[in-house]
């Protein structure tokens, strides 16, 4: 896993992952977005046990993952955050006076909007 890399941006990829091949190994997962064992534990906790983004299946012993539900929304969610994490913050933590959200910019060519020159989305 690449360092610096967002929490939103791991999620996301992950999921991805998960949207374009249907079901993942562990050792899938762990090659193409966790890079290390113990991030693989650490975000399959969450990704499974915590959030239930992620359902853990066993077919003849072998471990596999699947988006759920949950997961194709948070998915959605996380593809266009820098729309919504400002909105899902002000209800989620409440509103900042002195807080405002950056100007709209233009979508880039995948089609997603981009925030350049931006802060990622305050915690």
């Amino acid at each position: 896993m690449p360092k610096g890399r967002a929490r939103w941006q791991i999620t996301l990829d992950c999921l991805t992952l998960l949207n374009m091949l249907g079901k993942a190994s562990r050792m899938q997962l762990y090659d193409e977005v966790f890079g290390n064992e113990e991030n693989l534990n650490r975000w399959l906790g969450r990704l499974v046990k915590k959030w239930r983004a992620v359902e853990e299946l066993d077919e003849n012993g072998r471990k596999y993952y699947t988006k759920t539900d949950v997961g194709h929304l948070l998915k959605s969610i996380l593809k266009y955050h820098s729309d919504v994490c400002y909105p899902l913050k002000e209800i989620l933590v409440g509103f900042e006076p002195s807080f405002s959200p950056p100007e709209k910019t233009d979508q880039s060519l995948t089609g997603v909007p981009e925030r350049r020159g931006q802060p990622p989305c305050p915690r």
